[in-house]
């Protein structure tokens, strides 16, 4: 603190506070105390800013690229997992379905098949 020629007092933020060092932080004061705000949303060397200030590869999914049909990326923490799409999650189209394991098949159930069909061994849709 200093005080001006008429004694009115000024407070100043301490100059020995230094940067964080942390590219996902904006380091401001609040009042006299250091503050190291979350640049969330913003981009960084990994990737990513999110809110607690780390970087990282994604924010959400779609910062992860496009999978391969019966594949969906998830991101967990700031970094991309790819895992297979639910059972019966619609592929080729929307005329087969996805296996829960990644694989687009023929069908999962009846629901893959056309009215005619039932789903049979191998998921494959054979005459009902």
């Amino acid at each position: 603190m200093t005080c001006d020629t008429d004694g009115t007092p000024h407070t100043f933020a301490d100059p020995t506070d230094v940067d964080d060092g942390n590219e996902c932080t904006t380091d401001a004061c609040n009042g006299t105390v250091a503050s190291h705000l979350p640049r969330t949303g913003q981009t960084c060397s990994g990737g990513f800013c999110n809110a607690a200030g780390r970087c990282g590869r994604c924010l959400d999914a779609s910062h992860c690229g496009t999978p391969a049909p019966c594949m969906r990326y998830q991101c967990l923490d700031g970094e991309c997992s790819l895992g297979p799409a639910p059972a019966k999650t619609l592929c080729n189209g929307g005329l087969d379905q996805c296996n829960g394991a990644g694989v687009c098949v023929d069908c999962v159930d009846n629901g893959g098949c056309e009215e005619c069909c039932a789903c049979g061994p191998n998921n494959t849709c054979v005459p009902a």
